[in-house]
């Protein structure tokens, strides 16, 4: 195979990219983080799910008390997250590609779940959770922008194509501390 590789010209080999590529539709939101947690939570009454839902193949909730601190800390301090993934379905719902552990995480913070622990910045708010934070702090939160890449319904093999390879990409990129 590399040998026929050596043999190709340039315009060649980007003929035979070109021919292979998929166009993905996809579309960039900024949703808080209040409209994400409504989406992920709000069962719609004809799909038996929520809007926001996370789909079969996601691993289970592995985040420990530290990493939703690490997180929630992030946002307070104004920091940026990484992009969340989501596939919009034939029926407007959304499915997690990548950010479901995060959704999680802030969803058990928000439910006073999980409280704060070993921060290192804000350790002062150790021990604290979402419902012992200042009114103004707790709309901080609420409020915090997330970026969101949306793909866009497409055929059911183009679609699970584009999911499988963004999947694949992220877990072979994942580092032990990346938010996922």
């Amino acid at each position: 195979m590399e040998v026929l590789a050596m043999k190709l010209g340039r315009e060649e080999i980007s003929e035979i990219v070109k021919s292979h590529m998929k166009s993905v539709g996809y579309d960039t939101r900024d949703w808080t983080v209040e409209i994400v947690l409504q989406k992920f939570n709000r069962k719609v009454e004809d799909e038996n799910r929520t809007e926001v839902s996370i789909p079969f193949y996601q691993r289970e909730f592995v985040w420990n008390d530290e990493q939703i601190a690490r997180l929630v800390e992030t946002i307070l301090l104004g920091l940026p997250l990484p992009l969340i993934f989501l596939e919009q379905t034939q029926t407007c719902m959304f499915e997690i590609i990548d950010g479901s552990q995060r959704i999680r995480a802030l969803d058990k913070f928000f439910r006073n779940e999980k409280k704060l622990c070993k921060l290192k910045i804000l350790e002062k708010l150790n021990g604290l959770k979402f419902g012992d934070l200042p009114s103004a702090v707790q709309r901080q939160l609420n409020n915090y922008s997330l970026r969101i890449i949306v793909l866009q319904p497409r055929g059911e093999d183009e679609a699970d194509i584009a999911a499988n390879c963004l999947t694949e990409l992220i877990q072979a990129e994942q580092i032990p501390h990346a938010w996922s």
